[in-house]
């Protein structure tokens, strides 16, 4: 094995004498000293300016070096020199070649956001994870389309991009949200390229405003939907009907737990509920009105939500406090909260924990109260989760995760239980039947809105359904308060006057 001698910046023609006379020849040069560092075998010249608060943003790239003089006679460093004082003269700006593909920015800005994943700071995990898609999404137009650099730094040119772009998501079919959705993403991106603080710095300005979205993809008339389409049509029988379903089900797994514990149905069944969780969460929304996030996420308590890893995004723990069960909401769609959750589980068998004793007249106990909230924290298994995932294997310490829960929704709810019949298609329709019926069910708007963590504009717009019957009979109210005459008793006006 042969040792190899790490060169240093005299070996490239380096000179302190050469330095100062470069310095006192461009007095309005930045000062600043030059090294050398390795990469993959080669070495490159830096300049390392001597003002500026971040080490990093003032460590900047020259050249590459060479040994010797090159076609015109200069050593490696007086080139250097050249090229400090044209990168000087731009502020020190990357340099990108016009017919370059745009698909390594993209690559560049989705390293920047896998980063920004990973931290304390930033976005939201949800939020990156969406610019992500955005941007893959557009990266396949543009792999498509041939897009260069040269594409998005005309303005003229990248207006016309993105009026192609929104034609090409209209012919796959997508929706006007996940348009919208995806055009944000590339308005990052873009804002990205302008941004020479902590973004790539390559352009100016770009046209892509929020005006000029609203103008070359405007809201057409179809794209309001109706009552009939935004409200399934609502019946308290419905909503009745649901929750005792859940009710009942839940009732008959906790007192099989309570008289024989957890049995494993099948080899591949691990210790817990399983498949049947979907029967706990839709009860908790039908009883709360709670998103499917906030329930399923739950931390068990505070102590576990205090040592968890990602402390940036939204998130939820359970906390009994004087004999009361509250889920506490931690900025969830912006928003804190709180709220109790006071509903119980009837059993014959004496539960293994907290429980209310239920007696008859002569004192003789025939049933046991358990709240909702204390039945899950037995009958799951524990974890850092209320709601832990069956997989021991490779997710000991995870919650159950949302595709997999919403697949299991529509198997055991929407189509095994027969929901669908009452408007229901995903576990979000619970949290709008809930709503619904606190509103029919003639409760304070306001005292809703604080419930359910909603304005009243969003609340009546996006979430009440709207009930035939119900309609009838404010229709009936009204029609009380008309008074019909008979024909006689109406005067006649007189037709000479």
């Amino acid at each position: 094995m042969t040792n190899t001698i790490k060169k240093t910046k005299e070996d490239f023609g380096y000179s302190e004498d050469l330095k100062d006379f470069y310095f006192q020849t461009n007095s309005s040069s930045q000062k600043g000293s030059f090294h050398t560092q390795i990469r993959k075998k080669d070495y490159y010249w830096y300049f390392l300016l001597s003002s500026g608060k971040n080490s990093k943003k003032r460590f900047k790239y020259l050249c590459k070096t060479f040994e010797g003089k090159n076609s015109e006679g200069q050593t490696s460093f007086q080139y250097c020199l050249k090229v400090l004082s044209e990168k000087q003269l731009e502020d020190f700006k990357p340099r990108i070649q016009s017919n370059m593909r745009i698909g390594r920015l993209f690559e560049e800005f989705q390293g920047v956001l896998l980063k920004e994943e990973q931290s304390d700071e930033g976005r939201m995990y949800e939020s990156t994870r969406s610019l992500i898609n955005s941007m893959l999404r557009f990266s396949d137009f543009c792999k498509i389309e041939d897009v260069r650099f040269s594409d998005i730094e005309n303005g003229r040119s990248l207006k016309t991009l993105i009026i192609d772009y929104i034609d090409f998501c209209k012919k796959r079919g997508l929706t006007r949200n996940t348009i919208k959705t995806y055009l944000k993403g590339v308005r990052q991106f873009l804002i990205w390229l302008c941004d020479e603080d902590i973004g790539k710095g390559v352009m100016s300005s770009h046209p892509i405003t929020s005006e000029f979205i609203k103008k070359v993809f405007p809201l057409r008339r179809k794209d309001k939907k109706s009552i009939t389409d935004r409200n399934v049509f609502y019946k308290h029988e419905f909503y009745t009907k649901m929750f005792n379903v859940c009710l009942h089900k839940v009732g008959d797994l906790w007192n099989e737990f309570c008289k024989i514990g957890h049995q494993k149905k099948s080899r591949f069944h691990t210790i817990g509920v399983s498949s049947d969780v979907t029967y706990f969460i839709s009860l908790f929304q039908l009883h709360s009105g709670f998103r499917l996030g906030e329930v399923l996420t739950s931390y068990r308590n505070r102590e576990y939500w205090l040592n968890r890893k990602d402390k940036k995004n939204s998130s939820t723990y359970w906390e009994n406090r004087d004999g009361n069960w509250f889920l506490y909401l931690e900025d969830f769609k912006g928003r804190d909260g709180i709220v109790p959750v006071k509903l119980h589980i009837k059993s014959w068998t004496k539960p293994p924990c907290d429980h209310k004793v239920i007696k008859d007249k002569k004192g003789e106990v025939i049933s046991y109260d358990t709240d909702l909230v204390e039945v899950c924290k037995n009958m799951f298994r524990k974890s850092s989760y209320l709601f832990s995932s069956s997989n021991l294997n490779t997710h000991t310490e995870r919650h159950i995760s949302k595709s997999h829960y919403s697949n299991i929704f529509k198997s055991n709810m929407v189509v095994g239980e027969g929901f669908e019949g009452y408007g229901v298609n995903s576990s979000h329709n619970l949290r709008s039947y809930f709503i619904t019926r606190m509103i029919e069910d003639g409760h304070d708007i306001m005292d809703l809105c604080e419930i359910t963590r909603h304005n009243v504009n969003t609340m009546l717009k996006y979430y009440k359904r709207f009930s035939e019957t119900s309609q009838i009979k404010r229709q009936t109210r009204m029609d009380k308060s008309r008074v019909i005459k008979k024909r006689s008793d109406i005067p006649i006006k007189d037709k000479g006057s």
